[in-house]
């Protein structure tokens, strides 16, 4: 039986009964459940949740949130299933605020991210506007902003919700009714150069003002609890990655529930479709518990990115853990030589054959095992090996070397790159980059320098990983 229409999060009491031309029936004793809190059970104190999130690509995209489902959040900005948004980014370590003052500059959140390159700094909320009417919100960024308005208030952000355009210096306006509530999500995007906040509306009849939720009571306002149950769980970064596992952690908060919690992980990332995920798996069941949870993902490959999220469910509700997180099981070394497990199984079968010390030269080729990895050579073949090779021809010297691409196991997140150095003296130098041959990405191609007969000069390459 589905019982509908039931109110807030009240305890509801159960028991069954049957009947027949025989006779009456009641199950023994009565059970009870309680309801999961309701979206209108938030409680909001004045002030904007910020986030920022780096790096993040120079277009829309980030930003997006056409068809977007989000939720709030009790530690970032609103989350939410469109991939590729920062919806499910994670976000800067330490850029997550609540905004009391001016929605101008970044003072608030401790200055920008990083270089101050490529990033988004996002401020969401509710908006309770006073009275009713036509309400117009205006910025003007370096380099873009957005903002997108839920005008229907059902968790998911259309396009009609769009708030102005996707421009540095652009506005909108909503017609918005006193006494509801509107929760919106505002942008403003990072390119490179110069970079500032600036977010100001205008409410009907009035005059255009900064977005101050501090000299603006009741207007701009956040989600800081829900009464007086709570039920919410999150994802947190995973740990212990080894060759094969990894530790999947999220946070429960599930005091006065009993319930049954998944982890669900794989490749590509599932959102909130069990059957999309490559592997799920029961956690346990917990009974008003508030806390971590943890499960021991194993299985996993080398060299391979995973998505991972928790769900919760019981007999009245069933939700998910947004945004999902990212283990990379990239270059992972567990026994600490310096040279990742996948690159070792694939030149040696195994972990155990080289210890990565700088001697360790398993083909006896004059390059160490270590080197081998960052040159990109076979390490169980003498003949390969990082040299230059020199050719006379028509009057000139040739030099050249292989320019090896950072692909395959071990090299996830790499680029392999180039320095071509010459002097005219061997021992004493000095050693000068050879102009137009400094900083070479290695392609899969032969990088050639040409250079007219002349005085003796000496060449050497250097190659590393970044």
């Amino acid at each position: 039986v589905v019982i509908r229409e039931g109110c807030g999060f009240s305890n509801y009491y159960y028991v069954c009964f049957a009947s027949n031309t025989a006779g009456t029936a009641w199950a023994f004793s009565s059970t009870n459940f309680a309801m999961p809190v309701p979206p209108g059970s938030l409680t909001y104190e004045d002030g904007l949740r910020g986030s920022m999130f780096r790096p993040t690509e120079d277009n829309e995209t980030p930003v997006n949130l056409d068809d977007a489902h989000y939720t709030n959040m009790s530690t970032r900005v609103f989350a939410g299933d469109k991939i590729n948004t920062i919806l499910t980014m994670t976000e800067v370590a330490g850029k997550n605020i609540i905004l009391h003052g001016e929605a101008s500059g970044f003072g608030e959140f401790g200055g920008v991210p990083g270089d101050g390159e490529h990033f988004v700094a996002a401020l969401s909320g509710r908006f309770f506007p006073a009275v009713s009417g036509s309400y117009n919100f205006h910025w003007s960024q370096d380099d873009r902003g957005l903002m997108f308005m839920d005008m229907a208030d059902d968790g998911v952000f259309s396009n009609s919700d769009r708030v102005g355009s996707y421009a540095g210096n652009a506005s909108g306006s909503k017609n918005l009714t006193a006494g509801q509530g509107y929760n919106f999500i505002f942008f403003m995007q990072e390119f490179g150069g110069g970079e500032n906040l600036w977010f100001k509306y205008t409410p009907p009849g009035g005059s255009e003002a900064w977005v101050n939720p501090t000299s603006q009571p009741g207007l701009w306002r956040y989600a800081s609890g829900a009464l007086p149950a709570v039920l919410s769980i999150s994802n947190t970064p995973g740990t212990n990655m080894s060759a094969n596992s990894a530790m999947l952690n999220g946070m429960l908060a599930a005091k006065g529930y009993s319930v049954n919690v998944y982890a669900h992980w794989g490749r590509t990332n599932g959102l909130t479709v069990p059957e999309n995920w490559e592997t799920n798996a029961f956690v346990g069941t917990f009974h008003s518990y508030d806390g971590a949870i943890s499960y021991a993902a194993t299985g996993l490959a080398l060299g391979s990115q995973y998505f991972y999220a928790f769900s919760v469910s019981n007999a009245v509700t069933n939700f998910w853990a947004v945004p999902s997180r990212t283990i990379e099981m990239l270059n992972v070394d567990t026994d600490g030589d310096g040279l990742p497990d996948a690159w070792e199984h694939r030149a040696f079968g195994n972990t155990n054959v080289s210890s990565g010390r700088l001697d360790q030269d398993w083909d006896s080729d004059g390059l160490s095992d270590h080197d081998e990895y960052t040159a990109g050579t076979v390490a169980t073949n003498q003949e390969s090996c990082f040299k230059l090779r020199l050719y006379v021809t028509n009057g000139a010297v040739l030099v050249q070397f292989d320019g090896m691409e950072a692909v395959g196991p071990g090299y996830e997140g790499l680029v392999r790159r180039y320095d071509l150095e010459q002097s005219t003296n061997l021992l004493l130098g000095p050693w000068q980059l050879v102009p137009d041959r400094t900083n070479i990405i290695g392609a899969g191609k032969t990088i050639t320098h040409t250079n007219l007969l002349g005085p003796h000069i000496f060449y050497r390459s250097k190659v590393w990983l970044q």
